[in-house]
């Protein structure tokens, strides 16, 4: 995944790997989460407005929050995504190489080997994917509408 991104959108890719977390987190838990209300807390201020709206210029992150979004319809899953700053984000200490910090935090155990789901990666790889969403992403604005305007005809 990580260097799918990197040749697709450079070196900057947290906002993938947030968007991607999200879904992990929702599909490995699933039967957990299945038709009840999730939070979900996001520390990176593009992923979460990529997530609430399921909209972005960036494709990456377009396919990324459809996909979440489609395991949330699939078991009406209703989300909110709330901000959490860095220094509160428990997830921070293992997106910097240090799981036992969260492990400890929550007294929880660190898993030996977590297998992400094939079919989810191999959804985000599909490069006739991302291309469809490069095109609806990077389309032109909606253009503007003659419309009536206190009686009058006036632009949008």
């Amino acid at each position: 995944m990580i260097d799918h991104w990197l040749k697709r959108v450079g070196n900057q890719i947290i906002c993938q790997a947030e968007v991607f977390a999200a879904t992990v987190t929702q599909c490995y838990l699933s039967q957990h989460f299945q038709g009840r209300r999730a939070i979900f807390w996001i520390d990176n201020d593009a992923a979460r407005p990529a997530l609430i709206k399921t909209i972005s210029h960036s494709p990456e992150l377009l396919a990324l929050s459809q996909c979440f979004h489609t395991y949330s319809e699939r078991d009406n899953i209703l989300c909110w995504f709330e901000r959490v700053p860095s220094d509160s984000n428990i997830a921070d200490g293992p997106s910097r190489g240090s799981p036992q910090e969260a492990a400890d935090l929550i007294q929880g155990r660190i898993l030996d080997e977590f297998q992400v789901p094939e079919e989810l990666v191999d959804s985000f790889l599909n490069d006739e994917m991302y291309d469809a969403f490069t095109t609806l992403s990077r389309a032109d604005p909606l253009p503007k509408h003659d419309m009536m305007i206190g009686g009058g005809t006036g632009r949008a």
